[in-house]
């Protein structure tokens, strides 16, 4: 979650980010939307590979080693759920993940 959070204040100078949690029939879905800068369409199949940096975050002031979302998958992963990301450039974010209760 910190690394998430982190992420979307961190693409999201202006504008809001929203945090929901709620249980589905044996899961827990956690859902974090941000209206920041987005993601590109053929950036998304990468953004959870390890040490990938989108080339417009390498340009810029984003420091970072590319590893955050991998960990995050990852966790996520161990604890046997699965995380997902929608975006849009220009229109913002959202990462939802699931963990079995």
């Amino acid at each position: 979650m910190v690394n998430l959070l982190s992420n979307a204040i961190r693409h999201t100078p202006s504008g809001s980010i929203t945090l929901k949690a709620w249980s589905d029939v044996d899961r827990v879905w956690i859902s974090l939307k941000d209206t920041g800068s987005g993601i590109a369409p053929e950036e998304l199949p990468h953004v959870f590979r390890r040490f990938w940096r989108s080339p417009k975050s390498r340009s810029q002031k984003y420091a970072g080693t590319g590893i955050g979302l991998a960990i995050c998958r990852r966790l996520v992963e161990l604890h046997g759920g699965e995380i997902f990301v929608d975006s849009q450039l220009g229109v913002g974010s959202t990462f939802k993940f699931f963990l079995p209760i």
